[in-house]
């Protein structure tokens, strides 16, 4: 949420407006295509409605809560790009801990821990397959996304676009302290809890160059920036197509 409203958890409310809004208002196609069940803390109804398609885990007919193949489930009602401006939100679940790992990404072992917030806590017993489970998460996000760039140029979505691919945290696995303070995402400020990766696949020339220290608050201004719209005076973050 506050990536697409470009304001810090404690400044949101429901609804915000959002980059969602904004580009809806110009005319924009909006899928918003998502793994989990985004009812979850009110999050559904924070994103707004007026959406193209919204598909998130809670209306899959093939696959669990928190499988990513939901995400290509979604893409069979997205239809071949036909000239409109077009938003697509993708959200992934496998490099969390309660993400569906695939027997294709089970590289390493032991990898298995139990789907559940009370055995993160509890699994300081067994940091190697929390660590294990983690880092085939990893793989199978990395080939999600290679597979969506796929089906994405397929359909014709690829050609002048900005892609945008970050994470919403990252994630302690106990190696400063075993016990739930060290584990999860929302316990610490270290660095493995709040750093975390940020792409753009743009064009060859797009002059970024604010990049020594972004935040999530910068990803909708620096869209709007890039398609020459004007960034909503509220947004808190700043363009990072800007010195």
């Amino acid at each position: 949420l506050s990536t697409m409203t470009s304001k810090p958890f404690r400044h949101l409310s429901t609804p915000n407006f959002s980059l969602l809004n904004l580009l809806r208002d110009q005319g924009y196609d909006l899928y918003q295509i998502l793994s989990a069940d985004h009812t979850f803390a009110g999050e559904r109804a924070a994103y707004g409605g007026g959406q193209t398609l919204y598909f998130d885990s809670s209306v899959s007919a093939r696959f669990g809560v928190n499988d990513d193949s939901v995400i290509f489930e979604g893409l069979e009602h997205v239809p071949a790009f036909a000239g409109r401006p077009t938003l697509l939100h993708f959200h992934l679940m496998s490099v969390h801990f309660a993400g569906v790992k695939h027997a294709a990404f089970r590289h390493w072992s032991p990898w298995f821990v139990r789907q559940d917030f009370a055995s993160l806590i509890n699994s300081r017993r067994d940091l190697v397959a929390l660590r294990n489970n983690y880092d085939n998460g990893v793989l199978e996000a990395d080939d999600t996304i290679r597979r969506l760039f796929d089906v994405l140029e397929q359909k014709g979505y690829l050609d002048d676009s900005i892609v945008v691919i970050l994470a919403d945290h990252g994630e302690g696995l106990g190696d400063r302290d075993p016990g739930p303070a060290g584990l999860g995402h929302v316990h610490s400020l270290h660095q493995e809890f709040i750093r975390i990766p940020l792409l753009f696949y743009d064009r060859g020339d797009a002059p970024y160059s604010n990049l020594a220290f972004a935040t999530q608050l910068d990803v909708a201004p620096t869209v709007l920036d890039q398609l020459g719209l004007v960034v909503p005076p509220h947004f808190e973050g700043r363009s990072l197509m800007q010195p």
